[in-house]
């Protein structure tokens, strides 16, 4: 990345998850380095929690796909409004407090947006076992931060009389509230 492009990801990262990387070097020795608005000074991200490292990757993916389009391929035989990104995510919410899970959801949707306004077509393919992933798009589309349309939620789950793995989808109303819910699977409550 350019000078300009780290400056414009840092402070994008600390708009969005309250931190800013930076890369320090030393005797050939090349350091992640991790700056909150909790703390003054730059950590290594060896000593921060395990969140900073399972995210980090993540949101640096989604930035790129949003925010810089040249970095995406396109076809000569397609216009720029036809580009369209899918970007496949497991378990995002792995090692992350719950507080970091819904902001990360947020900017999930925040790159969906932002990627729009790129003329790209974004697509997440998440897989989760989140509550609060799935309340917090429930409470952004009530927002209307995002449209219902544009979530999809495909559960897959045991057929109580086969065993065999059924599909069945679920979508939010355009209040959020989760529409042909699995009972028991967790509580329809927004976040």
């Amino acid at each position: 990345l350019t000078d300009k492009q780290r400056k414009n990801f840092s402070e994008w990262t600390l708009e969005n998850f309250g931190f800013e990387p930076s890369i320090q070097t030393s005797i050939g020795h090349i350091s992640l380095m991790i700056k909150s608005k909790n703390f003054n000074e730059y950590l290594n991200i060896a000593d921060t929690g395990f969140g900073f490292s399972q995210i980090l990757p993540i949101i640096t993916q989604l930035w790129l796909l949003s925010v810089f389009p040249k970095f995406q391929t396109k076809s000569a035989s397609h216009s720029v409004n036809e580009r369209i990104v899918t970007y496949a995510i497991e378990q995002p919410e792995l090692h992350l407090h719950p507080r970091l899970q819904g902001t990360l959801t947020d900017a999930f949707v925040t790159a969906i947006n932002t990627a729009k306004n790129n003329d790209i077509d974004l697509r997440l393919v998440i897989e989760t076992h989140s509550e609060v992933l799935v309340n917090r798009l429930g409470h952004l589309v009530a927002e209307k931060k995002i449209s219902p349309d544009d979530i999809n939620i495909v559960l897959f789950e045991p057929s109580e009389e086969s065993g065999e793995i059924q599909v069945r989808t679920s979508q939010f109303d355009a209040e959020g509230y989760l529409e042909n819910w699995p009972l028991g699977f967790f509580e329809m409550e927004l976040l």
